[in-house]
């Protein structure tokens, strides 16, 4: 079993305590959440919070187990309103970098 306390964002204080298995998917999760939360839309998906609060990282592969996300007993996840950013953005910033690294070389490296 698992322990997830959930705090539906960061302008609201309201926060949730769900017991889950640790084969639960983070698809069904996410629907206990809502559930839970008294929400209807599908517009909503799960971050992971670090010791301050802050986003750490979005559960976004919703067929992975809650033990495959590295959850632990007492994380802490937030319910954010919308729908997940792109995984393309960071392979977008890489080319440009790599194009930046072939344009313009490091004098040191000649």
């Amino acid at each position: 079993m698992l322990f997830v306390s959930v705090v539906k964002s960061s302008k609201v204080t309201t926060s949730l305590e769900l017991l889950v298995e640790k084969k639960t998917k983070v698809d069904r999760l996410l629907e206990l959440v809502i559930s839970a939360a008294g929400l209807e839309s599908s517009e909503w998906h799960l971050c992971r919070l670090d010791w301050n609060g802050e986003p750490l990282e979005i559960l976004d592969d919703i067929d992975m187990t809650v033990e495959g996300c590295r959850l632990k007993h007492g994380d802490q996840l937030s319910l954010e309103f919308g729908s997940m950013p792109p995984k393309v953005v960071l392979k977008d910033m890489l080319c440009l970098l790599q194009w930046h690294i072939q344009r313009y070389p490091s004098p040191v490296s000649q």
